[in-house]
């Protein structure tokens, strides 16, 4: 079982971090391993895989308690969306929350409470069967990165309609960001780009489909620079770190 805490302080950004993805999908997957806690959305509209990732050191507890049945990973479906508003209704924000995930229930509780009156009151998540739908791992021997300011900018010069691509050329000398209806090109050397891996007399190629483009506005704002990678099945991948602790990661497929 997976206790999972959230004192008074980080709830909020919970919250805000969890918004986003609901802008996608009413449901999400709920992803608990010892290394870290995953929310997925898999929206039927778009063609990608969304998933925010929290490492142990962003909640104020994480703990794994061993139970029979070699159980080390937790996976399960929830209502996502009113998960955030059971956050936001809460009547203090002195209230702390605390997820109990256990692999045999159908329902995970969630404790709300407040340590300094002593309020105490109990919720549950109601679960249903995953999606079972993951990203790969991601390939680290080619990358880049862009600012996010710039990246934001070049969304609103694309307009790329929902289920359109936009197709990313690196090079060493520059970066080109192509769609149906216009095409921009950034040196390298008048712009900060971040990159590895890029062979000298070559180029890379990036598939993206960032529409919605509220969602892709969002998670960007949050993080200094967008990241591009492969994963290890070839597939587009793109990372925005809210923190050393948190980050999104989208896979285009």
């Amino acid at each position: 079982m997976f206790t999972v805490h959230v004192d008074r302080d980080r709830v909020n950004e919970l919250r805000l971090a969890l918004l986003p993805m609901a802008t996608l999908c009413d449901t999400a997957d709920i992803k608990c391993t010892k290394q870290r806690l995953s929310v997925i959305v898999v929206p039927s509209r778009y063609p990608f895989v969304a998933a925010l990732r929290m490492l142990p050191e962003f909640f104020t507890s994480f703990q794994f308690h061993p139970v029979a049945g070699n159980f080390n990973a937790y996976r399960a479906n929830f209502y996502l969306k009113l998960f955030i508003t059971n956050i936001s209704n809460m009547y203090s924000d002195d209230l702390s929350v605390t997820l109990y995930l256990n692999k045999h229930n159908a329902l995970a509780p969630v404790k709300f409470e407040d340590p300094y009156t002593g309020y105490l009151q109990y919720s549950a998540l109601l679960l249903t069967n995953s999606h079972r739908i993951d990203i790969s791992p991601i390939d680290l021997s080619v990358f880049f990165a862009i600012r996010s300011a710039e990246f934001i900018n070049l969304l609103s010069d694309l307009v790329v309609l929902p289920t359109e691509y936009a197709c990313v050329v690196v090079k060493k000398t520059e970066v080109v960001f192509k769609s149906l209806r216009n095409e921009i090109v950034l040196s390298t050397k008048k712009n900060d780009f971040i990159m590895g891996g890029i062979p000298q007399e070559d180029k890379v190629f990036f598939l993206i489909s960032p529409s919605p483009i509220y969602f892709f506005y969002h998670i960007a704002y949050t993080s200094k620079f967008v990241w591009f990678f492969k994963t290890v099945s070839s597939l587009s991948l793109m990372s925005c770190c809210m923190d050393l602790y948190a980050s999104y990661v989208v896979s285009f497929t």
